[in-house]
């Protein structure tokens, strides 16, 4: 993923519009229904609750940072998860990446409702792309699926981690290599503007090729929530009519975003696909 990659900015920046509407006709209250992550079930074991915001709270409580943490969220969209950390932790800085100027924006007019400003700052800049400043914790979650290449994002991600620091990475993983063959998948890297459907080994040499190590990893995939295959590929059809009908560039992508979704949960659905929570350590 590059910065310049007008295909996938394009398509961040469409959905991100779409869904600030959204959370404005749902009248969403501040510093509320900021994610752009799944919503998930509830537990059947260890694991977040149901709904989008737990696993903000579930994955702050693993990384167990002590006072005053400066934290990266590589992917951060409108800042969900670093607003619901800030009021965790009043002493911390929080970052965000994005792509979209349209999130970055959004999120810096949030920070300052939630009188963050101080200590949340965002910037348009893609992860693959030199990154300043050193930090105790790195969070992505469902970011690194565009990577072009694992090895070089995660080596880059892990020159800024401070020593001793942890990255934690909440992540669609392929099952296998042969996933990427079949038509969902061609569709879902098609219309995310995506090169690669990396497997879960893919993430883990990408790890240690970075020198990083695997402190946790959890399988979240039955939390995953999908439709039956049947209803998924004729919702599939009729956006994929809707999207021919549509005059609009911005239409079109808005709709790519949502056909590339019933791709994924075609393949979850099937259980072609994981859901995988990685947390990685730095040197010591």
């Amino acid at each position: 993923m590059v910065a310049e990659d007008g295909e996938l900015v394009g398509l961040y920046d469409g959905l991100a519009r779409f869904q600030w509407f959204k959370r404005r006709l749902g009248r969403s209250a501040k510093g509320h229904d900021l994610e752009m992550h799944k919503r998930l079930r509830a537990p059947q074991g260890d694991g977040p609750g149901a709904g989008v915001g737990p696993l903000n709270d579930w994955l702050w409580d693993r990384l167990s940072l002590g006072e005053g943490p400066d934290v990266l969220d590589v992917g951060c969209g409108f800042g969900g998860t670093l607003f619901a950390w800030a009021a965790k932790s009043p002493a911390g800085t929080f970052h965000g990446l994005t792509l979209s100027p349209y999130q970055a924006r959004k999120a810096r007019n949030e920070a300052r409702r939630l009188k963050l400003e101080e200590r949340c700052a965002f910037r348009v800049q893609s992860y693959d792309d030199p990154i300043s400043g050193t930090y105790d914790a790195l969070v992505s979650v469902e970011s690194l699926f565009h990577s072009p290449g694992l090895p070089r994002t995660l080596s880059g991600l892990a020159r800024v981690l401070a020593p001793g620091g942890r990255f934690v990475l909440v992540e669609d993983m392929a099952q296998d290599g042969s996933v990427a063959q079949c038509s969902e998948a061609r569709e879902l890297l098609s219309t995310w503007s995506t090169l690669h459907l990396h497997t879960s080994e893919d993430y883990e040499r990408a790890v240690e090729q970075a020198g990083l190590s695997i402190l946790e990893a959890h399988d979240l995939s039955a939390q995953v929530e999908h439709s039956d295959p049947t209803r998924l590929r004729a919702r599939a059809d009729r956006m994929r009519t809707l999207r021919r009908l549509t005059p609009s560039r911005t239409g079109r992508r808005i709709i790519d975003a949502f056909l590339g979704g019933l791709a994924l949960e075609q393949l979850y659905a099937r259980g072609q696909m994981r859901y995988r929570m990685l947390m990685v350590g730095g040197r010591a």
